[in-house]
């Protein structure tokens, strides 16, 4: 349950190298986490990477927290920060398991004539202030694959437990990876929802949203929201049931030399509030001749426009084909006759291609 409430953490501790526990503390204050929680990943991840770094040496399996003595492996942060551990980076480790008071400890006794990893002997970690108690829920960190498996059930779907972190329906899992860059301190958090089928010619249908907005929750709300609107019911109807969200998909068919595919498009999404609506009436005729021309499998393929503009700036002109750029539809986007504002806009579409039996 943990997985992005971890990478949240690390984000932190990685876009706030070098600086002292108070301001990691601050910033996930400030992005709405419980303190429960973020004093957790403060102390529980240095701990967590500083012992995969040495983990030669022999550690205690037991912490000092007040007057009382706990195991560490009851503590599902603990745990989690030790998978995640397991998968850390070079740059990770350094900005990370060097907050660890095991790993400063260790380097100064390995500083002795003679001493050895192996040999070295910790005591328990001693916390300066007790934790608080688990609270219930997220702790402020929102899981979007949480939610994603709550709007298949809301579809009278039964998603069972899939591989990893991912969810089952039929052949397809469904799953959703949060990542968090940190670009000179702004927080825009980005969310990949996937959909995973051998029907699909790539193997997976990926869409993916930047979550906008402060705490986390509204970021991850954010996301999760456009997705739902967007995505969600494409994904469903065009590998589960072509009937099921009749009211949010419009069915098309599109020729191709290699036999016709039946066009599965989403709602389009307007943007950011410069303009009111961006017909795309044109370009989607033009994109299903131009797509005429390319060599398609008889799989399912995905189709995503997004553009975003300012006056005559152009943000983004992308078009994407099975996850690529797709030069001839982005081509005849950037062609496009789209409305003009001072402020900015943006708009967005995804089309799912099945094959017609």
């Amino acid at each position: 349950m943990w997985t992005d409430a971890i990478e949240l953490g690390v984000s932190c501790f990685l876009s706030l190298r070098g600086r002292d526990d108070d301001e990691i503390y601050d910033r996930l204050d400030a992005l709405g986490v419980e303190p429960w929680l973020s004093s957790r990943l403060v102390v529980w991840l240095p701990v967590a990477f500083g012992r995969q770094l040495l983990r030669g040496a022999a550690f205690p399996d037991h912490y000092v927290s007040g007057a009382v003595t706990l195991r560490m492996a009851d503590d599902p942060i603990y745990r989690a920060s030790v998978e995640r551990a397991g998968r850390m980076t070079r740059n990770e480790a350094y900005a990370i398991a060097e907050r660890s008071c095991e790993v400063n400890a260790i380097n100064q006794l390995l500083s002795s004539p003679g001493a050895t990893l192996a040999e070295l002997r910790l005591t328990e970690i001693a916390l300066a202030s007790p934790l608080l108690p688990m609270g219930e829920g997220d702790g402020g960190v929102l899981e979007p694959r949480r939610v994603l498996r709550g709007f298949l059930e809301g579809h009278d779907l039964a998603p069972s437990p899939g591989e990893g972190t991912a969810v089952r329906v039929g052949d397809v899992e469904f799953d959703a990876h949060v990542y968090i860059p940190w670009t000179d301190g702004v927080f825009m958090p980005q969310v990949d929802f996937v959909a995973s089928s051998p029907r699909v010619a790539t193997g997976r249908l990926c869409e993916s949203f930047a979550g906008i907005g402060r705490p986390y929750l509204a970021a991850m709300s954010d996301a999760v929201r456009k997705f739902e609107r967007a995505s969600l019911h494409v994904m469903i109807a065009a590998l589960l049931d072509p009937g099921a969200c009749a009211d949010q998909v419009t069915w098309e068919d599109w020729a191709h030399p290699s036999g016709v595919f039946r066009a599965c498009l989403g709602a389009q999404l307007v943007l950011y509030g410069g303009v009111d609506r961006a017909p795309m009436g044109d370009l989607l005729d033009a994109l299903r001749d131009a797509l005429a021309r390319e060599d398609l499998t008889r799989q399912i393929h995905g189709l995503r426009v997004y553009v975003a503009r300012v006056g005559e700036r152009v943000l983004s002109n992308e078009v994407l084909l099975d996850g690529e750029p797709w030069a001839a539809g982005e081509a005849l986007c950037r062609a496009h006759t789209w409305p003009s504002s001072e402020r900015l806009w943006g708009t967005r579409l995804f089309v799912a291609l099945v094959p017609a039996a």
